[in-house]
């Protein structure tokens, strides 16, 4: 088969086929609206231009404000996850292009269009892998930041090509500047940056290892040095040695060079820059030290014409480049609702590029052996089965490719191979290295403790390595046909046959093996949870969240649906940053402490003993504001934490139910109090007799309330009813648009079950049986995924079947109630489940049927109070005084 179009046009041709294949597949699968986890943080801060948590993301946020106010006939979560799923359909366009151009070097006499099939078979296999797939469709940063990387690298491509030419050095400079621009994404996309490095310095170390390079590292690090003395407190050790480095590197350029000679004007400026920075350091000016670091980088800049020299302006484009971060400084001081760490000041700022808000993410020590964590990356690599409840579901031939494709790369070309090999070697291993993760939180091991897992699972770190072995599959598939068809002459006619319905089966198998575990078309759920949670506060109120999933939908409902706009939400992570709670005070949330009240907030210990979080005093400073608690006026209710120069009540640190009675009982709010049921309870329980369930919240009520229930909670029959009945939203669970249940969506699932089963048992417990049954059988709408239930899971499973087969048997729903037996007594032979057959078979009247099910259950240990007292109604029935005997004395036992 002969190639008839010219080949440029070939390949521009499958370039866009493929990405265009990708885009609408991504496009198709995509949810209508948000989802779990961040993207509902990013969709909201890119719709308000606000400040999501740290580092920021600037560039994204900017993009979202953008993509967002497109005239597309699309609503405005779809046009901003647009730009995850361009940014994934064009990664994988530029992996097929990549590949081709690294067959080109050692093709040989195959056709050209195995070669591009190889292309494309890499083009399709690395996009629809689980987790790029699933990252790639969603408001998030990963496929972004993937982009930024295989476009970078096919930029490397093209300089090579190039490399002979004098205007070759552009492409380095834009390398350079998307990488640095890629940071404003996530900070990932520099991590690609010694692969480029390493690239061409293998292949022309020349335009590398000159003194430009050191020119131009010391000037950049003399830019860096005027950093440190602005923190607080001054880091002037990191600045001194920075800046002696910059300094002493800058002078052994200038003068390698030539461009100082003698001591003349120049000289004297530069000596003269660097005598007034060295004497600020050491007297602590910070001023006068920045101002005299910053015109020293500009004079090696100046001086060494670093600006003419494509590494000159490679730094000064990075700079550029990343000052999108100025961002963060600049819309802190308008005050967006989400303004995450509040990066108004200097310091701040830097906390948040830093992470300072987050523990620090040392290599050393290990959290967990390192052999864990690569059986962690291999359980990423295989598709996550564990955290989607399937097998593996991964071709074994794909691996066997990416392996044949990286030793062929070796073997055949290293230069390229030090580009593109290196590459994926930091995307896997280095970066198992550098995350030092911690195990998977879905690993099934119970022994390993929670503050040994990861919050969620960390697959999505790993994409940029996911493409790069899928570029190595369609090496890999290359180089199987070149050696088949240069070792088997009947293989060459049919090769491009035989090639094509591979490279069309492997990314279909691939395709359809996750199709209906990605597809998210018909996925509400995230968007109804928040509608739901937030219509269970009234207006004007303040609701307490725990975590990502009961607080980014919530925020991106608010502000970008305008759902519930005015609710207040109050969460708990946060609460224990200063920063949070004086935004909460400037909503209007009621505090007594002032805003330098909450600059003094740490945690300590309390009087008996136990760690008091910030949270824990920043809730009941709010609870006695809310409900008018009258400050003492005696200094000697007060306590002072001399440390900190804090001043509060005592009340603040007595036990919980002391402080409900004396701070909330008779009190009238001012705003009504809410906790979601996903708050840690300990968070909470100290006030449960104060605390009402409506619906998925708790509401603090100024009186105690009867906590005899079911729950350890009273509860708001009423309310909750007409709320999971009435108000609440179940698109995807309770009608026809089903969708893959994942553990995100099953944990979440509990939140529903839950309360519907307490409200069930009341209204069973107020002889509301038909109630009872409606409403525990639409509990069991909510029970996900069976594959994916744990112990608990199916525990409470069992549980409410087995509340279903009772209700059934009061309701005389007998038939019903021996169908839900039949199907518990598969699961396991339970004695309490015997008495229950045994009690719908009575019901019938077919009593020797019953009789034989009540001989069951006493066979099985423990025996039941209620087989007895079943037994007994059965014999009176009968009116079998013996066998009455004879049951009245086993019960005695």
């Amino acid at each position: 088969m002969k190639i008839k179009l010219d080949e440029k046009k070939l390949r521009i041709i499958l370039f866009s086929s493929v990405t265009f294949f990708v885009f609408i597949i991504y496009f198709l699968t995509t949810a209508p609206t948000v989802v779990f986890w961040d993207v509902g943080e990013f969709l909201a801060t890119s719709y308000i231009l606000g400040i999501p948590h740290p580092p920021g993301t600037p560039l994204y946020v900017i993009l979202g404000r953008f993509f967002s106010i497109l005239p597309l006939p699309l609503n405005t979560i779809k046009k901003i996850t647009l730009i995850a799923i361009l940014s994934g359909a064009f990664s994988a366009g530029f992996a097929y292009i990549i590949t081709v151009k690294i067959i080109d070097l050692f093709r040989g006499n195959v056709s050209k269009w195995i070669q591009h099939l190889s292309g494309i078979v890499a083009g399709l296999i690395s996009p629809f892998a689980y987790t790029t797939w699933w990252s790639s469709i969603e408001a998030e940063t990963y496929a972004p930041s993937n982009f930024f990387m295989l476009l970078s690298t096919y930029l490397a491509l093209l300089w090579w090509e190039n490399r002979e030419k004098n205007d070759s050095v552009k492409y380095l400079i834009l390398i350079i500047y998307l990488l640095a621009l890629g940071s404003g994404i996530h900070l990932s996309a520099p991590f690609i940056f010694p692969a480029m490095f390493v690239f061409v310095l293998f292949t022309k170390p020349k335009i590398v290892l000159d003194f430009e390079l050191l020119g131009t590292f010391s000037s950049f690090l003399i830019l860096i040095s005027a950093i440190f003395p602005t923190f607080t407190p001054p880091s002037w050790g990191k600045a001194i040695v920075f800046y002696l480095l910059g300094a002493g590197g800058g002078a052994i350029f200038l003068y390698a060079k030539k461009y100082f000679k003698e001591f003349g004007f120049k000289e004297g400026i530069f000596f003269a820059l660097v005598t007034i920075s060295i004497v600020s350091a050491y007297m602590g000016y910070v001023f006068l030290f920045v101002i005299g670091s910053i015109l020293t980088f500009l004079s090696i800049l100046i001086f060494g014409k670093l600006y003419l020299e494509y590494k000159g302006v490679s730094l000064i484009l990075a700079l550029i480049a990343v000052s999108a971060e100025f961002y963060l400084l600049i819309r802190a001081h308008h005050n967006p609702s989400i303004n995450e760490s509040d990066p108004k000041t200097w310091q701040a700022f830097w906390d948040v590029l830093l992470r300072k808000q987050y523990p620090p993410a040392d290599v050393f020590p290990r959290k967990v052996p390192f052999f864990e964590q690569l059986k962690l990356f291999w359980t990423y690599f295989a598709g996550r089965p564990g955290d989607i409840g399937m097998p593996p579901q991964y071709v074994p031939l794909i691996f066997i490719l990416g392996f044949i494709g990286f030793a062929l790369h070796i073997a055949y070309e290293r230069k390229s191979f030090s580009l593109l090999g290196t590459a994926l070697i930091l995307t896997t291993l280095g970066l198992i290295f550098v995350l030092n993760l911690k195990y998977s939180a879905t690993d099934p091991r119970p022994y390993i403790p929670e503050e040994l897992r990861e919050v969620r699972d960390r697959d999505y770190f790993f994409i940029p390595g996911f493409f790069y072995f899928g570029i190595y599959a369609g090496i890999g598939f290359f180089g199987v046909f070149k050696l088949a068809i240069e070792n088997l002459k009947f293989f060459r006619k049919i090769s491009i046959y035989v090639a094509l319905i591979f490279a069309l089966l492997l990314p279909l198998w691939q395709i359809s093996a996750y199709y209906k575990m990605v597809d998210r078309s018909r996925n509400y759920s995230c968007e109804d949870y928040a509608y739901n949670l937030l219509n269970c506060a009234e207006d004007k109120s303040v609701l307490f969240t725990n975590g990502d999933n009961d607080t980014f939908p919530l925020w991106c409902a608010q502000e970008v649906l305008g759902i519930k706009k005015s609710v207040i939400i109050a969460n708990l992570s946060l609460l224990n940053t200063n920063w949070y709670n004086k935004q909460l005070k400037r909503l209007g949330v009621p505090f007594y402490f002032t805003e330098e009240d909450m600059d003094k907030l740490t945690p300590f210990i309390g009087p008996d003993g136990e760690i008091v979080l910030v949270r824990d005093l920043v809730i009941r400073d709010m609870l006695a504001a809310n409900f008018g608690y009258e400050l003492p006026k005696d200094p000697k209710e007060y306590v002072t934490l001399p440390r900190i120069g804090l001043r509060f009540p005592k009340i603040y640190l007595s036990p919980a139910e002391e402080f409900a009675q004396k701070v909330i009982e008779g009190k009238k709010p001012k705003l009504p109090i809410y906790f979601s049921i996903t708050c840690e309870t300990k968070v909470y329980r100290g006030f449960k007799n104060y605390l009402i369930l409506e619906g998925m919240v708790y509401r603090v009520v100024p009186y105690k309330v009867n906590t005899e229930t079911p729950l350890g909670y009273a509860v708001d029959m009423e309310k909750t009813d007409s709320l999971f009945f009435k108000v609440f939203k179940y698109r995807g669970f309770t009608d026809e648009n089903k969708f893959f249940i994942d553990r995100t969506h099953q944990r979440i699932l509990s939140n529903y079950r839950a309360p519907l089963t307490v409200l069930a048992i009341l209204y069973f417990e107020k002889d509301d049986v038909e109630r009872a049954i409606n409403t525990i059988e639409f509990a069991l709408n909510f029970e996900g995924n069976k594959n994916l239930m744990d112990k608990d899971d199916k525990r409470i499973s069992y549980f409410i079947k087995l509340q279903l087969a009772q209700f059934s048997i009061k309701g005389s729903y007998y038939d019903r109630a021996i169908s839900i037996c039949n199907e518990l007594l598969k699961e396991e032979k339970n004695g309490i489940v015997y008495t229950l057959m045994g009690d719908a078979y009575m019901g019938k009247g077919e009593l020797n049927l019953a009789k034989n099910y009540y001989n069951l259950a006493l066979n099985l240990p423990p025996p039941f109070m209620k087989t007895y007292a079943s037994l007994i109604e059965l014999y009176s029935m009968e009116n079998k005084r013996d066998s009455l005997k004879i049951i009245f004395e086993m019960a005695k036992k």
